[in-house]
Parts: C-alpha cells; sequence; structure tokens
C-alpha cells in the first residue's frame, strides 16, 4: 500500500515546539544529523559518487554558518543543502519572509502601490464597460474588496486593493496576479500578511472567483444576473468534482487525496451510479492535485480495472522519529482508513518499534477486481506539472491495472521517489523540516522520476487552454483509425 502523508501535515505553519535558538551553525548540524538519520534516500544521494563534493559542501556551509547571524540568511544556507538531494519531498519550512524569485516585477517584503485609487478605477471601468475582459470588474470577498484589470504588457490580470480588515496593505496596493493557464483558471501571485508571496490556484464562473486558500469572491461591478448561488460551490469548486458534460462524457476533477475525499469521491459515484453504467467516456483530471492519500483512489479503480496488476512495492525507513509519526496519523484519521491502510500503518509501527533504524520493507500492491466493468470504455487522465505525490502515483497504477487508460498533458511534478513525510523541528522556532520514510523498490531497477516527472502518454502542447477539448478531438481522431 503506498501511503503518502505529503499534503496532510502542510496546512501546519505554527512551529511553536520548537525551542528559540536561532544559532545558526547549531540549526546546520541538527539540519544535517536528522537528513542523514531519517530522510529515506539519503544512501542513494550520498554515495561513492557524490561523497567528496557532499563532504566539500558540509564544509563550505559550516564555515558560513559560523558568521550568519540572522535567520533568514540561515534559512538561505539550509536550502542549499537541502537542494543537494534533489527532493521536493525533502522540505524545509519557514515562518520568516524569504527571498524569492517572482515574476512580473513582483518583491517579497513589501507592498506595491499601484496608482489605481478607487476614483480611477471606477472611472476605468466605466468608460471600458462594453469592452471589458470577464474578470475585469471590482470583487469582494469576506475580508477584501479589490479591483482586476488586464495588464496587456504582461499579459496578467492585477488584483488592487480597495478595501481589506487587516493592517498590511492600503487602498491602491497590489494584492495578487493571475496569469491565464486554462480555460478559466488562473495562476495566481498571492501577497500574504508577512508580505511575501504565495503561488496558488483560482477559478472562475460566472460571478464567483476562487483563490486557493484565500477565498470566495463574489463580482460586485458590473453586476450581472448570470449568478452561481452559494448551494452549487461545493460541487463546482470543491476538491472533488464530477459532472455529466454529457449523455457520453463524464468528468471527474480531484484537487486533493485528503482522506476526507475519499467519501465524498464514493458518495458521488453512487449518485451516479445508473449513468455510469453506460457512459463510455470519462476524463479524470488531476492537473492540480497537491497530493496525500492513494486510497482516495479506490472507489475509482473497479471502472478502469482490466487486468491484473502487481505494483513494484517500497521500503519504509523506520526511525524512532517516522514511527511515532506513523503511531500520530492512525489516532487522528482513524475514521477515514480504510481497513488496509490500518493495517498497513499498523504493520509500519510495529516494525519500527521492534528494529529501529531498519527497512521496513513491502512487495507491491495487487490491483484486481471480480469483473471488467463494460463502461467506462475508454478514460482520459489529464496530469500535468502540478499533479503531485499521490496524484503521481495513482498514474502508476492506472497505466498499469487498465488498457481504458490514456494519460494526456505534460510530465507530472517530479515527487515520487521518495514520499511518505514526517515533520521533525529544529532548534529555532522559525524551521521545521519534512522528511521521506518511504523509498520506492522500482530505484533498484534503475528507473526515477523526480528529476523527469512521470511522462504522459499523449503530450498536450504547450499554450493549449482547452485541455478537454484536445482530448475530445483525439478521441475522434482515433476512432477515424
Amino acid at each position: 500500500m503506498k501511503f503518502s502523508l505529503t499534503s496532510l501535515f502542510a496546512a501546519c505553519v505554527l512551529f511553536a515546539s520548537a525551542q528559540d535558538s536561532c544559532h545558526c551553525t547549531a540549526n546546520l548540524n541538527e539540519y544535517i544529523r536528522i537528513v542523514s538519520e531519517n530522510y529515506a534516500g539519503y544512501r542513494d544521494k550520498v554515495n561513492p559518487a557524490t561523497a567528496t563534493s557532499y563532504r566539500q559542501l558540509l564544509a563550505g556551509l559550516r564555515q558560513q554558518a559560523a558568521k550568519t547571524t540572522a535567520p533568514a540568511d540561515c534559512y538561505a544556507l539550509l536550502e542549499r543543502y537541502r537542494r543537494f538531494f534533489f527532493d521536493k519531498h525533502l522540505q524545509l519550512e519557514t515562518d520568516l519572509p524569504v527571498r524569492q524569485e517572482l515574476p512580473y516585477g513582483l518583491r517579497p517584503g513589501k507592498t506595491i502601490a499601484t496608482g489605481w485609487d478607487s476614483s480611477r478605477v471606477h472611472r476605468y471601468l466605466q468608460q471600458n464597460r462594453k469592452r471589458l475582459l470577464p474578470l475585469e470588474g471590482i470583487w469582494a470577498s469576506d475580508e477584501f474588496e479589490a479591483a482586476i484589470r488586464f495588464d496587456a504588457a504582461t499579459n496578467t490580470y492585477r488584483g488592487t486593493v480597495l478595501r481589506n480588515a487587516g493592517k498590511q496593505w492600503k487602498a491602491g496596493d497590489l494584492l495578487f496576479v493571475s496569469r491565464p493557464v486554462w480555460k478559466n483558471e488562473w495562476q495566481t501571485y498571492f501577497q500574504t500578511p508577512s508580505l511575501s508571496w504565495e503561488k496558488v490556484g483560482s477559478e472562475q464562473e460566472k460571478d464567483v472567483l476562487i483563490h486557493e486558500f484565500y477565498g470566495i469572491w463574489r463580482k460586485k461591478f458590473p453586476a450581472t444576473s448570470d449568478t452561481l448561488p452559494d448551494d452549487a460551490l461545493l460541487p463546482r469548486f470543491g476538491d472533488v468534482r464530477m459532472q455529466l458534460l454529457d449523455s457520453a462524457t463524464l468528468y471527474i476533477r480531484l484537487k486533493s487525496c485528503a482522506p476526507s475525499n475519499k467519501p465524498v469521491l464514493a458518495g458521488l459515484l453512487r449518485q451516479y451510479a445508473p449513468q455510469l453504467e453506460r457512459v463510455p467516456n470519462w476524463i479524470i483530471d488531476l492537473r492540480t492535485n497537491r497530493g496525500g492519500s492513494t486510497g482516495v483512489f479506490e472507489p475509482i479503480e473497479p471502472y478502469l480495472f482490466t487486468h491484473t496488476y502487481i505494483g513494484d512495492g517500497d521500503g519504509h525507513w523506520m526511525t524512532p522519529g517516522h514511527t511515532a509519526a506513523f503511531e500520530g496519523f492512525l489516532r487522528n484519521y482513524d475514521s477515514l482508513l480504510s481497513e488496509p491502510v490500518k493495517a498497513f500503518l499498523i504493520r509500519k509501527v510495529a516494525d519500527g518499534r521492534a528494529q529501529p533504524g531498519s527497512w521496513s520493507l513491502q512487495g507491491g500492491d495487487t490491483v484486481h477486481y471480480a469483473a471488467v466493468q463494460p463502461f467506462p470504455q475508454r478514460v482520459a487522465i489529464l496530469s500535468s506539472r502540478e499533479n503531485a505525490s499521490a496524484g503521481e502515483s495513482f498514474l502508476i497504477t492506472a497505466r498499469g491495472m487498465s488498457r481504458k487508460v490514456t494519460i494526456f498533458g505534460t510530465p507530472s511534478a517530479g515527487l515520487l521517489d521518495y514520499g511518505d513525510i514526517n515533520a521533525f523541528d529544529l532548534p529555532c522556532k522559525h524551521f521545521r523540516i519534512r522528511i521521506p520514510s518511504r523509498r520506492a523498490n522500482y530505484i533498484d531497477a534503475g528507473k526515477a522520476y523526480d528529476r523527469s516527472g512521470f511522462p504522459p502518454d499523449v503530450r498536450i502542447p504547450g499554450g493549449t487552454t482547452d485541455w478537454i477539448a484536445f482530448v475530445r478531438r483525439w478521441w475522434t481522431q482515433q476512432q477515424g483509425r
């Protein structure tokens, strides 16, 4: 059972359990110790071929750490150590404003005055009312009111504060910048209260705009009668979305593999059960899946299954820290875990208690169902660089168990080789690290996906805005051959 904890603890940003000691040398040495003892990929990455460069890196970092006093500078130094391992699942978090490489002239630590006050905004909107783009206008959330206008020079939408409930911004300051990604979807850089910039996903339909982690926004001007009622928000903007695009095509979107989404997905499949018996085409959209637990996909698997599949399996490096984290996960998510997942975690904990600091090995899961369902007849899975961790793992399983499946898009994020991350504290209260406990067995066969991502069967060209239309055209072309 491949089981990812990656996104489940990611929301925790308070580091209160750490001691308040930010001496950089002490934090660097503790970081090195924790990684060397707990990282499942350590022996793969620090090997005879890399040992010399690794020792040189440590010597240089320790020399610089002795002269580093500011926590933000220490964070940058610790990041240099982390990057040696080239593993996106090996993570270093901070609640400090940090240096960022940002597009569109954005800069951290400062607000950006746009010069667009309320009167200028309203004048622009009134003068251009008949040719405004759909996202342009005045939008409001519980906390903010912002004007959005299109900037042709950067091909972005720029959100300017008109009103806010906090002290960080004043009217006319830039709050976010959004770039079109797909139809009605944007990649947004949102300024946080600490004045750093966070990249999030945004979606818009009718008079509703949702910025991931930043809430629901309603359009106030220009007013429109084409509204989306509150009771329609969850199925359209929630993590799990299911919709019949037409009588022959079912669309399923899964934006997160958090365990709480499994009963939601299972419930929607029950709700649509009569239609599923005759819908030939499925599109499963994982383009912005943030990971979680692969167990979330179990309700879908019987529909996709065509032949028995045995996975490669993996091993877990069961140090005391990882064992304690798995015990906590069992306690906190007991009601959401299936019996196979519980049994998997219980065995890992038992192995960790019996032999601390050893590998708990497991062969690949066997995926088998009693019958092959007549519908769907073909399944398109949409995947992109934003599809990470458990969402990527499902690509391997789906391709292995089903001749119905074709993966469309781009290579995935590349968080596959090592996973099931657990949190560890550093002495400085501003830092926390997350360490992968799992190592994929396929690494021993020379396979690796962390640098390349998992490849699609059909690559969707860059600049394609409507991926669903692309899949439908591809299906039509295949029928004609």
